[in-house]
């Protein structure tokens, strides 16, 4: 898939960094359109834009990651990312492509984004 635009929200710097070296590698036609490190941040970008995937991690420095989805309406899949092994909320409602645990491999988000590709094809087949 070509021209994928994706947001990550992380609260460590560093593990955006990496995040954002890593999907360049794998996918270089994907754009890091936002980096947000906590809900309020999130929720505000997120109700004026819309992205093609988002990254995120569960833990934020304001909140956890479903703070956000109780405030708005995310239609954008989500590659979850932990360092706290699954989301452990009930993600119904969310369309959740994978949960994958820090330190992130490049080879689980490699599978991951193939599976984010393979699930955008099937729809839009559908």
């Amino acid at each position: 898939m070509a021209n994928v635009n994706y947001m990550i929200v992380e609260d460590e710097y560093f593990a955006s960094e990496r995040l954002v070296r890593m999907v360049s590698r794998i996918r270089p036609s994907y754009s890091a359109v936002a980096r947000t490190e906590g809900v309020r941040e999130s929720v505000e970008f997120l109700r004026g834009n819309a992205v093609d995937l988002i990254f995120m991690d569960v833990k934020l420095a304001d909140g956890d990651c479903f703070d956000i989805f109780d405030q708005i309406r995310v239609d954008a899949p989500v590659i979850f990312i932990t360092a706290f092994g699954e989301p452990g909320r009930d993600a119904r409602g969310i369309d959740a492509i994978e949960s994958l645990s820090k330190p992130l491999e490049e080879e689980e988000l490699h599978r991951a984004v193939e599976k984010f590709e393979r699930l955008s094809r099937e729809r839009k087949a559908g």
